[in-house]
């Protein structure tokens, strides 16, 4: 096509205008087919119960802390170590070998250890510490135990038969239960990095 006086004249489908409409009529019926979950930020992770303020005796012979002011994954375990046990311990252990920015893990154990396998999986994690409570420290295990239980109240009984790890944040509060799986590992970390996110000044930030 072409004017009275024969220039061309641009057809009215390639005018740039035309071209913003077009990308816009698009859009809204594509945004309308992503799931709604994709637009929405994660819901905050629940305050499952708080742990006990306690001194434990870590593998150096040093003082640990449950409120270590840094968000960390936590097995309570015991000796002798059974299958649930090391199945956790597997759990901290692959955590252990994120390629990305390593996960602060902690093992406490109700007497110092005697043959368990976090010790040996740990030897080479300087982030993973395997700790326990001094000699006659019963009431602080009590403690330990009924923070334990306050935290998976809400979880159906049986659901996680090996116990679960705990992500705990900086102030000692248990934000999630996970099961001693792959999936559970994965799930644990994912919650971690949500956690990490929340922090000011955070490596991850």
């Amino acid at each position: 096509m072409s004017t009275t006086d024969g220039t061309p004249h641009d057809h009215p489908l390639r005018s740039p205008a035309w071209l913003v409409f077009m990308l816009f009529a698009l859009a809204l019926p594509i945004a309308q087919l992503v799931p709604s979950e994709w637009w929405q930020a994660a819901p905050p992770l629940p305050h499952l119960a708080r742990l006990p303020d306690l001194s434990l005796l870590d593998q150096h012979g040093s003082s640990a802390q449950l409120h270590s002011g840094r968000p960390y994954v936590l097995d309570i375990s015991a000796e002798p170590c059974g299958s649930p046990c090391a199945a956790r311990t597997g759990v901290l252990a692959a955590l252990a070998h994120q390629s990305s920015e390593p996960i602060a893990l902690l093992t406490v154990l109700g007497a110092p250890p005697v043959d368990h396998p976090a010790q040996l999986a740990s030897t080479d994690k300087p982030q993973w510490t395997v700790a326990w409570l001094p000699v006659g420290q019963i009431v602080g295990l009590t403690e330990l135990h009924n923070a334990w239980v306050s935290a998976r109240a809400h979880i159906p009984a049986g659901e996680f038969p090996t116990g679960g790890v705990m992500l705990i944040d900086a102030s000692g509060s248990v934000r999630g239960i996970f099961e001693a799986s792959n999936s559970g590992a994965a799930a644990a970390y994912e919650a971690w990095q949500d956690l990490q996110a929340t922090i000011p000044d955070s490596p991850s930030n």
